[in-house]
């Protein structure tokens, strides 16, 4: 009777130890899984945060994005980037957009884009339409709207054909706030004038 008694003990010892074994390895584990967890949320609560305050400095300045296009090559999909551009690309402010062109003849999609000129967009943005009658390339396009229509502190520039990732002008703009000049190539801010050398505000 006396051995029996032992070697159940020793069974429930074993048995008792097993137990306490793996609920300390599920102890383990669970707490492994919910400090990842925790880990994930601050990290998204960081970026989220880091957006909020981006998103609050730059709804305070203007933006004018620029589309230029040579027609009738571009007719069939720029506005298709003009929709994209207006209503998925992520900015904190209303800006405008103008498509500026230029064309070797008449062709019947201008009377639709002089329809869209001045159409205002959820958000507050808006669509100008240019046409840059005499010009011969995108470079023309582009020095006819800065010269004639941007009157905002920032500039992006985006080709007929362009998809832009909804953040892309957030990033862009907060680089260019963070640098200024500094986030240029070098060739590009050697041409720049001495008193756009300043970081953004």
């Amino acid at each position: 009777f006396l051995e029996g008694f032992v070697a159940a003990t020793k069974i429930l010892v074993v048995v008792t130890f097993c137990d306490v074994f793996v609920l300390l390895l599920l102890v383990s584990s669970i707490g492994g899984f919910i400090g990842r967890l925790c880990d994930r949320r601050t990290t998204r609560t960081g970026h989220s945060d880091s957006t909020s305050r981006l998103r609050a400095a730059l709804a305070t300045q203007s933006m004018t994005v620029i589309v230029p296009c040579y027609l009738p090559n571009e007719q069939h999909i720029l506005m298709e980037t003009v929709e994209h551009i207006l209503s998925r690309l992520e900015y904190p402010a209303a800006f405008t957009l103008i498509l500026c062109y230029n064309t070797p003849t008449p062709l019947p999609v201008e009377a639709d884009l002089a329809r869209l000129d001045g159409k205002v967009y959820p958000g507050g943005r808006t669509l100008r339409i240019l046409n840059v009658i005499g010009s011969h390339s995108k470079a023309e396009n582009i020095n006819a709207a800065m010269s004639r229509m941007v009157d905002s502190e920032l500039v992006a520039i985006y080709d007929a054909d362009h998809h832009p990732d909804p953040e892309s002008l957030l990033v862009a703009t907060a680089y260019m706030r963070a640098y200024g000049e500094r986030a240029l190539p070098r060739e590009a801010s050697e041409t720049l004038p001495s008193d756009t050398s300043e970081t953004l505000p």
